[in-house]
């Protein structure tokens, strides 16, 4: 079961709250004879289609909540390879007495995913395939399965599910995903299609037997640099518009845990919540309490006690404490999306979400020189950057360099080719750039001729520790599409590995205005925007070469738009092309 490696639960927003999310279907025929002669009706073979059903909100009392219901994003529970349920048949005897059926008791199903999104329940070889059997009760299935339960006696779905209470308790603490999953305990019941259509189809809907509490650390404040960083500092007063996830939750006095969830350790998310499962109640009211050490400018214990929750907690629910917490200064590393100026001999950040003015513009934002779009440093691998310290950040110029160029006068081949597989990974740019400039006669590699005067032009400052302009790498434009446009090529519509290519075409608009929408906060004129709107076709280039198909070619980006608009982009295409056509360059740097 994913739950981030496993289950992923991903909640936003404010309050004590409780979310709502719907599941992921698991479907696929059990490909098995039917062989068991327990009088099954005319031997039919079970489809099991197993959904997971995700945490749900309860109806707030006068449909008005006292606090407001956050948006969640991602939260589903997708069955994964490997996942395993137990299945049970609950029949009757001729004097009305319920039992489990012998040849589905406990059986052990599990999971294969396909490629194509489907996948397929088994049972063990050793046994034959579930029946659909007439005179069943119920099919009564559980998650995580358990081996032991093959020899309870049970003889109904409560049986079980007390069985797999009492003997499989509930952990009082969660610091892991792995101990998060094997106690999320699911159960599902349901009968069988009679219908013709769709005969001997078993849909189990899958409901979390405990409550999910999620706790989210929220901080605001003027962003101060990550203790040892002197790379770059803050603009003065940047902060935040809106409260955001804190960072900067932390161990203290040798504990394992960084947060404490109505007395549990909880599990911590990669998207910074925190969260822990807890038992359904009966009380009148419940609530949540929520316990850490925040690092903001010095050590601070906070302790939060949410509101009343009428009725306690229901199984398959969540519910959602924030807890704000107004700091003097917040610690924060910088992030894509951001906005670099070169300010008294040091860089200065504008954070990505931070205060704009009337008209939409960040403070100076004529000052700004570029925006930042990678931070990662699994992406930071430009050795000759890392060399010079240039390893904070990978910064995309706020205008392309006038005029359109040839890579080279002919398709030589300078650098070591790169394969589609390594395409996305190729973050050395500089390095690249570098290598090209020591060529000679510069002039017959027209795009670096062009590279070097834009350098000149715009010349670093004194003592700003940064990199000159380079010609981004094919892995830095998959970068800008990630990271500002919110979707990575290895995730577009169409790839082509035979004839090298990345296309997107539905989100291509969507794409384009994240990023321009945020380019609009420093725009002087219209070419500050991405593509250029100088025309209707795109092609911009990348230090990276290839020899796909057996040719010396370059990996390119072609942003294809319509009527010079920048917010009517058709088509977005990262591919293979020609190093003898002539191409748009837009300029990055390395601090």
């Amino acid at each position: 079961m994913r739950y981030i490696s496993k289950h992923s639960f991903i909640a936003l927003f404010l309050g004590a709250v409780l979310s709502i999310w719907g599941g992921c279907t698991e479907e696929a025929d059990i490909d098995k004879n039917a062989g068991n002669g327990n009088s099954a009706a005319d031997g039919t073979p079970l489809t099991v289609r197993a959904t997971a059903s995700g945490f749900q909100a309860p109806a707030q009392p006068g449909g008005s909540p006292a606090t407001r219901t956050p948006v969640m994003e991602g939260t589903s529970t997708k069955f994964q390879t490997g996942d395993a349920i137990g299945l049970f048949c609950v029949r009757k005897n001729a004097s009305g007495t319920e039992y489990i059926s012998t040849d589905i008791y406990n059986l052990k199903m599990t999971y294969t995913a396909a490629t194509d999104g489907t996948g397929t329940w088994e049972a063990p070889t050793a046994a034959s395939a579930p029946l659909l059997y007439t005179d069943a009760v119920t099919y009564f299935a559980y998650y995580p399965y358990t081996d032991a339960l093959t020899d309870a006696s049970v003889n109904n779905e409560q049986d079980i599910r007390n069985w797999l209470k009492t003997n499989k308790p509930l952990a009082t603490h969660m610091l892991t995903k792995e101990v998060f999953t094997a106690n999320d305990l699911m159960t599902a019941a349901a009968l069988p299609s009679q219908a013709d259509a769709d005969r001997g189809a078993l849909a189990l809907n899958f409901k979390h037997e405990y409550a999910l509490l999620v706790v989210k650390p929220m901080v605001k404040g003027v962003y101060m640099v990550p203790s040892g960083v002197t790379a770059y500092s803050y603009y003065t007063e940047a902060q935040s518009n809106d409260w955001e996830i804190d960072r900067n939750v932390i161990q203290v006095g040798g504990e394992d845990f960084k947060m404490l969830i109505n007395g549990g350790k909880a599990c911590e998310m990669s998207d910074g919540t925190y969260r822990i499962l807890t038992e359904a109640t009966t009380a009148d009211y419940s609530h949540i309490t929520g316990e850490y050490v925040m690092d903001e400018d010095g050590l601070k214990p906070v302790y939060a006690n949410g509101p009343n929750i009428i009725g306690g907690f229901k199984s398959n629910t969540c519910y959602t404490l924030e807890i704000h917490v107004n700091a003097s200064k917040v610690k924060r590393t910088v992030q894509p999306g951001d906005f670099v100026y070169q300010h008294n001999g040091k860089i200065e950040i504008y954070p990505c979400n931070g205060a704009v003015d009337v008209f939409g513009n960040i403070p100076d934002y004529r000052q700004a020189v570029g925006i930042v779009v990678t931070t990662d440093p699994a992406r930071l691998t430009d050795a000759k950057c890392n060399a010079k310290g240039w390893n904070h950040a990978y910064v995309m110029g706020l205008a392309d360099i006038s005029g359109t160029y040839r890579w080279a006068n002919s398709n030589i081949s300078v650098t070591s080719p790169i394969d589609m597989n390594d395409a996305g990974n190729d973050m050395n740019g500089y390095e690249k750039t570098q290598i090209m400039l020591a060529k000679t006669p510069l002039s017959d590699y027209p795009a670096f001729q062009a590279i070097k005067d834009y350098s000149n032009s715009h010349a670093v400052p004194n003592n700003i520790n940064r990199s000159p302009w380079f010609m981004p790498s094919v892995g830095q434009w998959f970068d800008l599409m990630a990271n500002l446009g919110g979707k990575s090529p290895t995730t577009w519509e169409n790839i082509s590995s035979s004839s090298g290519w990345w296309n997107e075409m539905n989100d291509a608009p969507n794409m384009f205005d994240k990023i321009n929408n945020q380019l609009d906060k420093v725009n002087i004129d219209d070419s500050t925007f991405f593509p250029n709107p100088d025309s209707q076709s795109h092609f911009y280039c990348s230090t990276s070469e290839t020899a796909l198909n057996g040719d010396n070619d370059l990996w390119g980006l072609l942003i294809s738009s319509d009527y010079y608009d920048k917010k009517d982009i058709l088509t977005v295409l990262i591919s293979t092309m020609g190093k003898t056509a002539t191409y748009s360059i837009r300029p990055f740097f390395a601090f």
